[in-house]
């Protein structure tokens, strides 16, 4: 336990928005066969996404002696090969891919016969990546990413903050240290023995004293194998404001599923430097500069159906899933 008044000096209480915005997979399943230029596409739009994950289901030779960035194995041949993928996160986005396609191709039925969100498969397999030049690599190495970052419940007792954290590539996450930093008491039922393979998700809570009257921020450092993960979180009035990762301003993206207009809500009002959207092939059909977050976005000529958008600006990225349903 640290009582910790500078760790916030930087943090800015962000306006809690009103306007709630619909997840753009929501309700919407999707299957898609991608050519290996749109699987290029596909990761470098994920790039931030803590729910993105690329399966190889070659052997673990042929994967150890080359892959994609961050990939995970399952072997196709396994005899628990179905228990194995029945087992991953049904939420997820997932990019799978073999040597050839005939495996990958198997398991996209499959995902698609239990009832998994968001599955595309990757023709021609890495086979047809390697032949296009697309970089592959023999790194192992696990990697920690923030996926929750808004609940808080509480009680006559305590207040507390659900975390959800993630292990975005393919080695064993395992996790060093915790430290919590508040002018409050706090405390947390993080386990610090936890380990998380690829893919894996991990719950854990922040306890508070209930009944704040001022602003309160809370920061929440995790050290690991994969990486330190500094989650601040910022509350008013016993509200909580935000909790954002490494203090990346994120704007809130609405309406979503949208018809013809988006419009965008921040605690900032500077200007946007570029605008793009990318339909699911990797197409790009919009792209604009320079745009005012006050305005709205006209998207009323573009084709309907779940797309790729990515705000960029000096001080951040940030890629999200659209819906154009008209």
């Amino acid at each position: 336990m640290k009582n910790f008044t500078n760790c916030f000096t930087a943090i800015f209480v962000f306006s809690l928005f009103s306007t709630a915005t619909l997840s753009a997979s929501e309700n919407y399943d999707i299957y898609k066969k991608l050519t290996v230029q749109q699987c290029d596409s596909l990761i470098q739009a994920n790039e931030t996404n803590p729910n993105f994950v690329i399966i190889d289901v070659r052997t673990p030779s042929q994967w150890q002696a080359g892959h994609l960035q961050g990939s995970i194995n399952r072997n196709y041949y396994d005899s628990d090969f179905t228990e194995q993928v029945d087992a991953l996160p049904r939420h997820k986005t997932y990019l799978i891919h073999c040597q050839s396609g005939g495996r990958s191709s198997g398991t996209f039925t499959k995902m698609q016969n239990l009832g998994f969100a968001e599955v595309y498969d990757m023709q021609g397999g890495i086979s047809s990546w390697k032949n296009a030049s697309l970089p592959t690599t023999s790194e192992i190495a696990p990697k920690l990413m923030l996926v929750s970052k808004e609940e808080i419940t509480g009680t006559s007792n305590t207040d507390s903050i659900k975390i959800t954290v993630t292990n975005r590539a393919n080695d064993i996450l395992s996790f060093s240290s915790i430290e919590l930093f508040d002018i409050h008491e706090i405390y947390s039922d993080f386990d610090v023995e936890a380990e998380l393979k690829g893919a894996e998700d991990y719950t854990f809570y922040v306890f508070h004293e209930p009944g704040y009257t001022e602003t309160d921020s809370t920061c929440i450092i995790l050290g690991s194998n994969g990486g330190q993960l500094d989650i601040d979180v910022v509350l008013k009035n016993g509200v909580i404001q935000t909790i954002p990762e490494k203090k990346i301003a994120d704007y809130m993206i609405f309406p979503n599923p949208a018809s013809d207009y988006l419009q965008f809500n921040s605690n900032t009002v500077q200007l946007i430097d570029k605008i793009k959207i990318i339909d699911i092939t990797g197409k790009t059909i919009l792209l604009t500069n320079n745009f005012d977050p006050a305005d709205k976005l006209y998207i009323g000529g573009l084709p309907t159906g779940i797309h790729i958008l990515t705000l960029y600006s000096k001080r951040f990225t940030q890629t999200q899933k659209i819906v154009i349903n008209r």
